[in-house]
């Protein structure tokens, strides 16, 4: 195999979710007690890194580990999930798809009007 993909969700990480949800409102009751829907989060992730093969493997979240964006640090994920993923991975790069996306629209603009 040549790629692996693990799709993460890190929201559940987060504790500002839990703690100051603002205006907003989140309908958690499937996913309660949150310690345990997260153990079991890094049990399959460590469970699909230490199973792969696969000579690239990917494992995909909503929120950034460490960012020099706006975001910054995602401490919660620093402190349970990257210790997984630094056992595992040779490289960790952070890359926020919307950003990107926005970027390769500008090259492109910039590229077709020059």
């Amino acid at each position: 195999m040549v790629a692996d993909f693990s799709f993460v969700d890190t929201t559940m990480f987060v504790d500002e979710y839990f703690k100051q949800p603002g205006d907003k409102v989140y309908n958690w009751a499937t996913l309660l007690p949150r310690e345990i829907y997260i153990s079991n989060i890094l049990e399959r992730v460590d469970s699909a890194l230490k199973k792969s093969s696969a000579k690239w493997k990917f494992v995909v979240g909503h929120h950034p580990i460490k960012s020099a964006g706006k975001n910054g640090v995602t401490k919660e994920l620093e402190k349970q999930l990257l210790p997984i993923l630094e056992y595992y991975l040779d490289t960790l790069p952070s890359l926020v798809m919307y950003q990107l996306l926005s970027t390769i629209k500008d090259l492109l603009k910039t590229l077709m009007y020059t």
